[in-house]
């Protein structure tokens, strides 16, 4: 099995990855530090590092972060498979989105993604690289990886925005076949099915709480039927 990187290793998504891929034999060096630099020899890097809160430097560290994985990757031919969200088509006028429709991120982390997909169809050549458009990863409410261990889940606003919920061990899967085949392209990774966020805590059994509604997406469902038809 090739060596890879995995940055952002204790992450949500990298941290079931680690354990998954691990079987496999693979060699899996901690990414947290990939801005200085990333030292060694990969066949394949999944480049998962990156911010979603509004930090201040946000912006600067998921592009700045990209840029090294893109030299690393152009310098040693290596396999890149960078992890975007579905944050980059925005709040589309019409759902489900597929891979061809028009990009309007409406925060600073969408746009940050949009800028990441651009460099690296910029300057890899188109057999060097997969993106995945990710929807919202969870095995359990909500979809930032700091709420998983609140005591109450939070609800921005009302709960009536619709997400695609996937579940993390498919999103593995992927990539872990992503990994093994190099496969390359853009694709929707989803459920292809939409949910409010009020009817996903139900059914997961808890009570959030309502909090102050802030500036978010609406609505978003990916339609994966690319990637279900993939050969």
């Amino acid at each position: 099995m090739n060596n890879t990187l995995i940055t952002g290793h204790k992450g949500y998504i990298g941290s079931h990855l680690m354990r998954v891929l691990k079987v496999y034999g693979m060699d899996l060096i901690d990414g947290q530090d990939v801005r200085d630099g990333i030292k060694g020899k990969y066949d394949t890097i999944v480049h998962l590092a990156g911010y979603m809160k509004d930090e201040e430097d946000l912006y600067e560290n998921n592009v700045d972060s990209t840029l090294k994985v893109i030299d690393y990757c152009k310098e040693h031919n290596a396999h890149l498979i960078f992890t975007s969200s579905a944050a980059v088509y925005g709040d589309p006028a019409f759902c489900p989105s597929r891979e061809d429709d028009v990009l309007n991120p409406i925060n600073v982390y969408g746009k940050s993604k949009v800028i990441c997909e651009e460099l690296i169809q910029s300057r890899l050549s188109a057999n060097q690289f997969i993106i995945l458009r990710l929807s919202n990863v969870s095995e359990k409410p909500g979809s930032v990886y700091d709420q998983l261990n609140e005591k109450v889940p939070v609800i921005y606003g009302d709960g009536t925005q619709i997400r695609d919920f996937i579940d993390i061990d498919d999103v593995v899967k992927v990539i872990k076949e992503c990994a093994k085949l190099k496969r390359t392209g853009i694709y929707n990774i989803s459920s292809g099915r939409g949910v409010s966020i009020n009817e996903f805590f139900k059914i997961m059994g808890l009570k959030p709480k309502h909090i102050k509604k802030r500036k978010e997406i609406h609505t978003s469902i990916l339609d994966n039927t690319k990637w279900r038809e993939r050969e």
